[in-house]
């Protein structure tokens, strides 16, 4: 526990290894089979040749489509998963781990046989497949099965390759002993039925979007470290920039912070014939290519590098018709804020260095009468339009006109923005903001066309009718309002009071809890994401709730633990 504090995750494994070849038999505890199991699941991916392809690009490709296939074939959408498994939206998937049993739960009910003594209701929904329960508990559940059955579902060829691409981990024996990628494939290929008897469990979390892409990404729990950034889930923030970019048809596209590649597969999906792909963390740059070949858009790509934005770029590449961008956005003064330190989450100083930098070089990477949409926790959204001016006047001085719409949430209070992990550190870093002048934060989707030519170079940014509540998962307002706004119509642009949300049809990544601007009457509906264990109420405004109650008999037995040790001293 101690290895695991301090996020020593080989240190940790070989304690359990060691733990577990002395503890067998009736009187082994039986947490530490579940400890062993958990620990090779975050060591397995941190491997240094994670999603290193090691079959030819052609090859490859053409297996990932198979996979492809499987998932659509069983009917693996969002709709799907949400009523199978009884959830009310996809973000119940995020912190998989202790949310993880009741999901299967229901899921395993509604695979279940019916009763043969009481008839179906008639227009009832089909049972979902065997296969469509096993691929989702093992990648989005993140559950240990017979690597057997994969070699079943998806063929002993791509078995192997997954394997090999350490997209799949296996382990043998009560102490969950990882096997080595070579092995596990050997067992595959010379005893397909079998499979040595291995187990396997999937490093990535394969998540449906919109008709039918699939998009992988890391697991929440593979945290940041010195030799390891994480490439985001598909978090509230990256489902409200899928709905809300505008989708007039571009040829060129550069998804900047592409992390999993979500933003510009989307884009290559409905209105792009052409995109590249950039990210600082070069682990993004696996995932992206994976995805690419996952949806069969690897031929569509025009460049994907990695560096710092446009910085990344080689000599020739642009400019773009339209930029699509999810940057970091937590502020982060001083690196105070833990709960900010990933890649993916920090920010910077303010939490809009990124984002002021991606505007600042539209006007040079942007064809005349192109746009950039970006999602962004915004400080003092009141004053964003003169900061997104004097961005874009920065790299564009006065040659270069353009139109931006913010769209945004109604205000929260920075106290209670709150990226942290302890009283000290949370004191800190609302000091930290107060010194910034910092107020309040706000969710932001803002869209910004570079005007033509032969309208001269005015710089305008403005608000975009009221504060529009729980925008990010207003998933109705974002496709019909906010997507609408791109290009020229940024200039006529009108609010249009008539667009509602629409309670009746829950969006796949949903709102808040009831009482939270949900439904009262209602159950109470699931937390956003940044409900992490140990860290304060608010790491996304008012939606944050206290650990989940499984933690609590683990915090006692530790508490008292503590105790004892003192008591001795």
């Amino acid at each position: 526990v101690l290895k695991l504090r301090l996020f020593d995750i080989d240190g940790a494994y070989e304690v359990l290894q060691s733990a577990a070849a002395m503890g067998t038999g009736s009187g082994a505890d039986p947490r530490l089979s579940v400890l062993t199991r958990y620990v090779a699941q975050l060591k397995a991916p941190r491997a240094s040749s994670f999603m290193e392809d090691k079959d030819s690009a052609t090859k490859s490709d053409a297996l990932l489509l198979d996979m492809r296939k499987v998932f659509l074939d069983n009917d693996f959408t969002i709709g799907t998963v949400l009523r199978v498994t009884k959830a009310s939206s996809m973000s119940e998937f995020i912190f998989v781990e202790s949310r993880a049993d009741a999901l299967e739960l229901g899921l395993l009910e509604s695979a279940e046989e019916p009763n043969p003594m009481k008839p179906e209701e008639e227009g009832a929904p089909p049972r979902p497949s065997n296969m469509l329960v096993d691929l989702i508990r093992i990648f989005l559940l993140h559950r240990v099965l017979p690597l057997a059955r994969l070699s079943q579902i998806f063929g002993p060829e791509l078995c192997q390759s997954l394997l090999r691409l350490q997209a799949i981990s296996t382990v043998e024996g009560d102490g969950c002993r990882l096997v080595s990628a070579e092995k596990a494939a050997a067992a595959v290929a010379s005893d397909p039925v079998g499979c040595g008897a291995l187990f396997a469990f999937s490093n990535i979390a394969v998540w449906p979007v919109e008709e039918d892409l699939l998009i992988a990404t890391d697991f929440e729990q593979t945290f940041s470290s010195n030799e390891l950034e994480p490439v985001m889930y598909l978090s509230e923030d990256s489902l409200a920039l899928v709905c809300a970019a505008p989708r007039q048809k571009v040829e060129s596209l550069l998804d900047a912070c592409c992390g999993s590649g979500v933003q510009g597969i989307v884009a290559l999906r409905h209105y792009a014939e052409n995109a590249v792909f950039v990210d600082l963390n070069p682990r993004a740059l696996l995932f992206a290519k994976f995805n690419l070949a996952l949806n069969g858009l690897t031929q569509r790509v025009r460049g994907i590098y990695q560096g710092n934005l446009y910085e990344a770029l080689p000599q020739g590449c642009g400019p773009f018709d339209a930029i699509v961008a999810n940057p970091p956005f937590v502020p982060n003064p001083q690196g105070i804020a833990s709960g900010g330190g990933a890649m993916f989450g920090n920010g910077g100083h303010t939490g809009e260095e990124v984002l002021a930098s991606i505007i600042e070089g539209a006007a040079r990477f942007l064809m005349p009468g192109g746009h950039v949409a970006t999602v962004s926790m915004a400080p003092n959204v009141e004053e964003m339009p003169a900061r997104l001016e004097g961005w874009f006047r920065a790299g564009a001085g006065n040659s270069t006109g353009c139109e931006a719409l913010v769209f945004r949430g109604p205000p929260t209070p920075a106290e209670q923005y709150l990226p942290t992990s302890s009283t000290v550190e949370t004191k800190r870093y609302q000091a930290a903001l107060r010194r910034m002048g910092v107020t309040t934060m706000s969710e932001v989707i803002t869209v910004l066309a570079v005007t033509e030519e032969s309208t001269g170079s005015t710089i305008s940014a403005r608000l975009a009718g009221e504060p529009r509540t729980e925008l990010w998962s207003d998933h109705i307002f974002l496709r019909m309002v906010v997507q609408s706004a791109g290009g020229a119509a940024i200039e006529d642009w009108q609010p249009e009071p008539s667009v509602a949300s629409a309670p009746e049809r829950e969006p796949a990544f949903p709102a808040s809890a009831a009482g939270q601007g949900g439904y009262p009457d209602q159950p109470r509906r699931p937390a956003r994401e940044g409900n992490l264990p140990g860290f304060q109420r608010g790491f996304f405004p008012a939606h944050c709730q206290t650990p989940a109650p499984e933690w609590e008999a683990v915090a006692r037995e530790l508490e008292e633990i503590a105790q004892r040790k003192l008591a001795r001293r």
